[in-house]
């Protein structure tokens, strides 16, 4: 009985959701569940069936009050 509570107990986990490919985003350890918290967010990180990443940083962004050159891009 308590090896089927625990095969149970692994089918009803998350992880058994990411082993099949999917992944969890977080966001300062909240859990982001829509595309409007995820642009908001500074920085994410996402969790895999074997780790996590750190995707972005808040310092990272541009706060420079300067303009663009005219130059452009090639891009």
């Amino acid at each position: 009985k308590i090896d089927a509570l625990g095969r149970l107990n692994e089918t009803l986990s998350y992880t058994a959701t990411l082993e099949r490919g999917f992944a969890v985003v977080r966001s300062e350890g909240v859990v982001v569940t829509d595309r409007v918290t995820a642009k908001a967010a500074g920085a994410l990180e996402i969790q895999f069936a074997d780790g996590r990443v750190k995707v972005g940083n808040k310092s990272t962004a541009r706060k420079s009050g300067k303009q663009p050159s005219e130059q452009g891009t090639l891009f």
